[in-house]
């Protein structure tokens, strides 16, 4: 992506024309931020993902329902407690933050999201939430998206936003923008956080659907920090784009430039995830080429990000690359030739021809004994690429987990 086709800024969610947000304490949590609301003055089409943990989240049954007819206009977002495994009085809580929601913000029932986010197997204290809604309301504004972003963080230490924007073809302005949440229960496989994605683009429900999986397939689905899958977790898209006049269409300039905003966006905000990863020190991104295919590729990179020894090593600064040998005889690919494999370490060749390269192994420590480590590897196979982002495994890991 050049930056003549595209502004990068800090604008976050509010950043489209016409979104709002705002986050405040309601006493979930002791001190921090614990409760957000996204709204879109225009009435938006929606997509999502959600997760794909057969144990599912009240919240996520309510969106799921709610969704059959993609038009949203509000989102609210708890962190702290999950509402999950809490039964049939986690959907009655969900459908009370909705009920609440709507009639503080003035817009139909069915036209609100809600999202929970925690722990899980307590009950939501949903008498101080819906105080809570009743006070945001009047600080939701265009310049909220900053909070909003942090009242849905949980171990995460640091927000996660980002927004672009790009001229189309007959020189309008479209902004995508987007916040995200995770630090820990994150694996592929949809979801394994919660991400918002707004935007004033004009597009068709089947469009944005489109664009969110794709995007979706090569950012959040490409990032794993411990292997475990949420229970509650989705992607949402919001487009509340009104002049139908100038709808993006399938295949236009326009579409290719949406497409790549949004990949970006995504991405941006999956890698700072992996980042953020639970006691994490160092930031892991995982390339492989060579793949018979590109399923091969990306079985191949989960496989090496998910090493837990690969991670302690790199969190060690060794250069320990018959961990990744291991992780590729695992993966599951459908061909793999170890007397073929190279494997580099920023840069440098630890692995030549399924042997030991010709790094020195101090020099090799000092290359990863930084906070962001890229490590390419060859299967020199066929043409299939794939790209991952893990981080290190600590001690801090286990402390927070506790």
């Amino acid at each position: 992506m050049t930056m003549n086709e595209f502004v990068i800024f800090e604008g976050g969610i509010t950043a489209p024309e016409g979104f709002k947000a705002g986050g405040i304490h309601c006493g979930i949590k002791r001190k921090s931020l614990d409760l957000a609301i996204v709204y879109t003055v225009k009435r938006a089409f929606a997509a999502a993902v959600v997760t794909s943990n057969l144990v599912k989240a009240a919240p996520i049954g309510l969106c799921k329902s709610h969704l059959k007819n993609p038009v949203i206009q509000a989102i609210v977002v708890n962190s702290g407690n999950a509402n999950c495994c809490t039964g049939k009085e986690g959907e009655v809580w969900a459908r009370k933050m909705a009920f609440r929601t709507a009639e503080e913000m003035g817009v139909e029932m069915e036209n609100v999201l809600v999202c929970s986010t925690g722990t899980i197997g307590k009950p939501l204290p949903i008498e101080l939430i819906e105080d809570g809604i009743k006070a945001l309301k009047g600080k939701i504004s265009e310049k909220g998206g900053h909070d909003a972003a942090e009242a849905i963080l949980t171990t995460d230490l640091r927000t996660k936003e980002i927004a672009v924007r790009f001229s189309t073809s007959d020189g309008r302005t479209v902004t995508i923008g987007g916040m995200a949440k995770g630090s820990g229960m994150i694996d592929p496989s949809m979801a394994t956080m919660l991400a918002f994605l707004s935007t004033d683009a004009v597009c068709s429900p089947a469009y944005i659907e489109e664009c969110l999986k794709e995007a979706v397939a090569e950012s959040f689905n490409c990032i794993t920090v411990d292997g475990d899958k949420s229970t509650n977790d989705m992607v949402v898209l919001l487009a509340n784009g009104d002049d139908q006049s100038h709808r993006i269409e399938p295949g236009s300039e326009d579409d290719k430039l949406f497409r790549k905003g949004l990949n970006f966006v995504c991405e941006d905000l999956a890698r700072k995830i992996a980042a953020d990863g639970e006691g994490a020190s160092k930031l892991v991104e995982i390339h492989v080429t060579g793949a018979a295919n590109i399923d091969d590729a990306k079985k191949a990179a989960h496989s090496v990000a998910n090493s837990n020894l690969l991670k302690v090593a790199l969190h060690g600064c060794s250069p320990n690359w018959g961990r990744i040998m291991a992780a590729l005889g695992a993966s599951g690919v459908s061909q793999l030739y170890p007397e073929k494999i190279d494997i580099f370490m920023n840069g440098m060749m630890v692995a030549k021809n399924g042997q030991a390269g010709p790094a020195n192994e101090d020099e090799a420590r000092n290359k990863l004994d930084v906070k962001e480590i890229r490590i390419d590897i060859d299967l020199k196979i066929g043409e299939g690429y794939s790209r991952f982002y893990t981080c290190d495994l600590t001690k801090g890991y286990i402390d927070i987990n506790l």
